[in-house]
């Protein structure tokens, strides 16, 4: 039986399980298969990177020449506000989102658990914020963001192809990031309710180690 089995003692990330699956397939085949479908103004791509003398794969997701950057908030001062120069990004319904995802070219496998994955996410944000599934709005870069890590974890399981999934107890961090909704402790409401059923610890790491994508 092939079994996958995911080390999460360094948390869950959309770009972080990707990474980890394209070390076990082709590179090429899948960058090539990921790029050539369209999705609005964005690359996905891969480097060889060397950390304390360990090598590995970072992933590069860009949405119209745009990388998400990470929100963590280090140290004990939190900034009163959000800064006056952020502007409201556009938005995208969940529905916006399904009709994108069912018109990739790719199988109705992967297909399907994109839109599982991507309801995980929605519900837990409608949980968080009280409303229903049909009201959750996601920011146009953050959803590009999610959707590339999703569909591509969706891509490398199917190429992939394991019988059983396995994952150790995942570490979440701690501390606090800064988002649309302000500041919010670490993990985040929504991480916070997908991995409520799910063995998980703060370990001595400050910063957001688990994302909503990751634990979706």
């Amino acid at each position: 039986m092939k079994t996958l089995y995911l080390d999460c003692g360094m948390g869950a990330a959309g770009d972080m399980l990707t990474a980890a699956l394209l070390e076990l397939t082709d590179q090429t085949t899948f960058l090539n298969t990921i790029n050539s479908l369209g999705l609005s103004d964005m690359e996905i791509t891969a480097k060889n990177v060397t950390q304390y003398n360990i090598t590995g794969t970072q992933m590069t997701v860009k949405f119209q020449g745009i990388e998400e950057e990470s929100q963590d908030i280090k140290g004990n001062s939190l900034p009163e506000q959000m800064p006056k120069n952020v502007k409201p990004a556009p938005q995208r319904s969940v529905s916006e989102i399904e009709n994108l995802i069912k018109k990739l070219k790719v199988s109705e496998k992967v297909i399907s658990d994109t839109l599982a994955v991507y309801r995980l996410l929605a519900e837990a944000e409608g949980a968080v914020h009280g409303r229903n599934v049909t009201e959750i709005h996601f920011c146009s870069l953050g959803t590009m963001d999610a959707i590339a890590d999703i569909l591509s974890v969706s891509l490398l399981l199917e190429m992939i192809a394991p019988e059983k999934i396995i994952a150790s107890p995942v570490r979440v961090g701690y501390g606090y990031i800064q988002c649309r909704h302000g500041i919010l402790p670490v993990p985040a409401p929504a991480a916070a309710y997908l991995l409520r059923d799910i063995p998980n610890y703060s370990g001595d790491i400050e910063g957001e180690m688990c994302t909503p994508t990751g634990a979706a």
